[in-house]
Formats: C-alpha cells, structure tokens, sequence
C-alpha cells in the first residue's frame, strides 16, 4: 500500500501577503522494512590461491619482524596480518581485557593455526 508524501513550499512575496504554495508528489512506501546486512564470518579468502601460488613457484612467504621494533613487514605481509584478524576472532575468548588473561592453551592454538595457515605445507 502506498502513500503520497507532501511537500509544500511556501514563497512570500514583498506585496501584501501573496503566498504561493506548490506541492509536489513523491510516491512513498511505509510497507517496506529495511534489512541491514550483515558481513558474515571473518575469512581470509586471498590467503589460499596466494599459498597455491608460491608453491608452484617454489617460494615461501616472506614475513619478517626485524628488531629493535619487531614490526610485521616483507612482501606477504598483508596476509600474515589478515589471517592473524581471521585467528584472533574465531578463537580468542571474548571476555577477556588483556593478552595476559588469555590461558596458555588458546595461545597455543593460535600459535598453531597462525603456523598451519602460514607454512606452505598442506
């Protein structure tokens, strides 16, 4: 079911109160609810045919950390990063405020999903 939304305008002249009034007609729906999308599961879809790659060329990844500030940077660091973002939403616990409350299990399991996604062994 549609509706009609007005909109009047109002022109004043200087004269002694002429007032135009134009309205226009805009067909509005109220029937329709908006939906917002979602954006679903964190993946890290550019990782795999980037690992299938290398590996017909017979290189590795290079992502490196060098000191004094053991800042991630090399070539293949974008992927590092978002399969880094991809482990920690999956399999970091939510209720936790610092790196030292997580226990030492999870951390281990990030470790190795961070080494397992990483290495070109499949």
């Amino acid at each position: 079911m549609s509706r009609y939304l007005y909109n009047i305008f109002f022109l004043k002249l200087n004269k002694p109160l002429l007032i135009l009034v134009l309205i226009s007609f805009s067909e509005f729906n109220l029937d329709q609810s908006v939906v917002k999308k979602r954006g679903g599961h964190t993946i890290n879809a550019k990782l795999p045919s980037k690992r299938e790659e290398l590996m017909v060329l017979g290189k590795t990844f290079d992502i490196q950390f060098p000191p004094p500030y053991f800042k991630l940077c090399g070539k293949h660091a974008k992927y590092f990063k978002a399969e880094a973002t991809v482990c920690i939403r999956h399999k970091a616990p939510l209720k936790v405020k610092t790196w030292k409350e997580i226990p030492e299990d999870d951390l281990t399991i990030m470790w190795k999903h961070m080494e397992v996604s990483i290495t070109l062994l499949m």
